[in-house]
C-alpha cells in the first residue's frame, strides 16, 4: 500500500478520521500528516491481515472447548442443568439463547457466544468445575507444565487483539510478530494440523511492520561496535517516544 494523497484529500481524511483518532499516528511521525495517514493505512492493512489467523484460532478454540463440554456434560450442556458455570458465564449462555432466532441447538449457542465467554471459562472461578473436569482435555498438545492460568492468559491476549481489530483501533503499537506467533502456538496446543492450515492461510509478513527511528540497522550496529568512540547523532523523539518510520523491518 503506497497511496499518494493530495493536500485536499489529506485535509478531508484528517477531519473525517478525526484528529483524535489520528493523534497517535501524528505523534509518532513528528506531526507529519501525510506520514501519519500512511501509518494509519498500514494499521488498516495489518488489521485485515490478522483477521484470518484470529478467525481461525477463535473457531478452533470454541469448537474444541465445546467438544469437551459435550463429552463431559452432554450435548445440551447449554441448558445449564448438568453444568455449573460461574454466574457471569451462566448469564452469557442465557443471553445467547435469548438472541437466537430459530432452533436452540448446541451449534447455534456456540456460534452466538463471543470469544470473551470462552476465555472466561478458563478463569479461576471455573477452575474446579470446568477446567479440571473437561477443558484441560481441549489442549492436548500444550507443553508439559502449561496449565489453566497460562492458557487463559494467552487466549485473553488474543481476545484483546481481536477486539481492537473489531473496533477499528490501532494495533500497530503491539508486538505483532509475537501476537502472530501466539495465535499459532495456541492453535498448536489444540491441533498441530490445524495450526499448519492457519499458518498457510496467513498473509502476515513481519517485514511490513514499521521500525522505530531509534532502532539501529544491523550494519549501523556493527559499525558503531567497530568504532566505539564514534559520536552518534541523537535520535528523533516526540514526547520522549521514538518516532516510527515506515521503513520495513529487514
Amino acid at each position: 500500500m503506497n497511496l499518494v494523497h493530495s493536500k485536499d484529500r489529506l485535509t478531508a481524511l484528517q477531519r473525517l478520521i478525526t484528529p483524535e483518532r489520528l493523534s497517535y499516528y501524528l505523534e509518532y511521525t513528528d506531526n507529519n500528516l501525510a506520514d501519519a495517514i500512511r501509518l494509519y493505512e498500514l494499521n488498516t492493512k495489518l488489521s485485515a491481515i490478522f483477521y484470518g489467523p484470529v478467525q481461525g484460532v477463535e473457531i478452533l478454540l470454541r469448537n474444541t472447548m465445546n467438544e469437551q463440554l459435550c463429552a463431559k456434560f452432554g450435548v445440551d450442556w447449554h441448558d445449564l442443568s448438568a453444568i455449573k458455570l460461574a454466574n457471569p458465564q451462566e448469564i452469557a449462555v442465557q443471553r445467547a439463547i435469548n438472541d437466537i432466532d430459530g432452533d436452540i441447538t448446541t451449534g447455534a449457542v456456540v456460534a452466538e457466544l463471543p470469544l470473551g465467554f470462552w476465555a472466561a471459562l478458563l478463569n479461576s472461578s471455573n477452575d474446579n468445575e470446568i477446567w479440571r473436569k473437561a477443558l484441560y482435555l481441549a489442549f492436548p498438545h500444550r507443553p508439559k507444565g502449561t496449565e489453566r492460568k497460562q492458557v487463559h492468559g494467552a487466549i485473553n491476549a488474543i481476545r484483546r487483539l481481536r477486539n481492537r481489530i473489531a473496533h477499528h483501533e490501532k494495533i500497530i503499537h503491539r508486538e505483532l510478530d509475537e501476537d502472530h506467533n501466539l495465535i499459532l502456538e495456541i492453535a498448536g496446543w489444540i491441533c498441530p494440523e490445524t495450526k499448519g492450515w492457519i499458518a498457510a492461510m496467513s498473509d502476515f509478513d513481519p517485514t511490513l511492520l514499521p521500525v522505530s527511528d531509534e532502532e539501529e540497522l544491523p550494519l549501523e550496529k556493527s559499525e558503531s561496535e567497530a568504532a566505539p568512540n564514534r559520536v552518534e547523532k541523537p535520535r528523533k523523539t516526540q514526547g520522549g517516544r521514538p518516532l516510527l518510520s515506515l521503513k520495513k523491518k529487514e
